[in-house]
């Protein structure tokens, strides 16, 4: 870990001592409540689970049971383990844009004290070609693997390694989502079997409205590819309708799988990491 890396982790360690996660509301039965870790018997009825050898034969749902020969075990509030899963897209094409690595670990850190603190069972993974998961979760200044080098975009392997992930928990996706596939597709299975999906993306004023004048010479991060652009008012118009269209398809498609989709200033927050996004989206809030 850089030492740019290590500062900017700090910095949001130390914001997110006083928040935690908000409460999912009006999610797959659950109504807001915070769901402890402990077994009990709050009252609120949340799912079912097969009977194992033990258990308080009382639970079992008889009529179940006579319907359809099935053991059954009903489950309530406390006897659920909330769970928080963490995306990070590193990809090698996050690096093309300026603060983008640092803000997406910044704003990962965050969500990992925040689910800490409102006792989230909590899973980092990092998007590399190969996901995988980081053995220190909730110390983020202990995190492995912080490369952004992945050849692949989470868009082109994420249906494979989401069957990794648990269901009936809250997922978190962090990427600026300049890929060439099908947003629907990808968050339809980022959003099955959990009770709350949200994306995170990270973009740069200059990326939505670019300064024309002048030569760019484009760089393909994933495959070193080379291109010279010449920066003219009718190529700016056609890349602005592009990044239009582009950023509508997600939002379109957030909207269809019930994806809530924040966008964040990458740049900005990289150099001055705020809480103000994910309080006014009602994603986390103080202790």
């Amino acid at each position: 870990m850089t030492s740019t890396v290590s500062n900017i982790i700090a910095t949001a360690c130390t914001m997110a001592q006083n928040i935690k996660l908000a409460p999912i509301r009006n999610a797959a039965g659950f109504d807001g409540t915070k769901i402890g870790r402990k077994s009990g018997n709050a009252l609120e009825f949340v799912e079912y689970r097969d009977y194992q050898q033990g258990d308080d034969i009382r639970r079992l749902d008889w009529n179940i049971l006579a319907r359809t020969d099935k053991l059954l075990v009903k489950q309530y509030a406390q006897e659920i383990d909330p769970r928080c899963d963490i995306v990070i897209d590193q990809s090698a094409s996050i690096q093309a844009g300026e603060g983008k690595p640092d803000a997406a670990l910044a704003i990962a850190a965050i969500l990992a004290i925040a689910a800490d603190n409102a006792a989230f069972s909590t899973t980092i993974w990092h998007a590399h070609d190969n996901w995988t998961k980081d053995p220190f979760p909730t110390t983020p200044e202990n995190w492995t693997n912080l490369e952004f080098n992945a050849t692949l975009s989470p868009g082109q392997n994420a249906k494979f390694h989401l069957e990794k992930i648990q269901k009936r928990g809250i997922r978190f996706i962090i990427s600026d989502f300049l890929w060439p596939q099908n947003p629907i597709e990808l968050l339809q299975a980022f959003a099955n079997g959990a009770i709350k999906t949200v994306a995170i993306q990270l973009l740069n004023p200059d990326e939505i409205n670019p300064p024309p004048g002048g030569i760019a010479t484009l760089i393909d991060p994933e495959t070193n590819e080379r291109r010279l652009l010449n920066l003219d008012e009718k190529t700016i118009g056609s890349y602005k309708q592009a990044i239009k269209n582009h950023l509508e398809l997600w939002n379109n498609a957030a909207i269809m799988t019930g994806t809530q989709f924040i966008q964040v200033n990458a740049e900005a927050f990289s150099k001055a990491p705020n809480l103000e996004p994910f309080l006014k989206a009602a994603i986390i809030q103080y202790l």
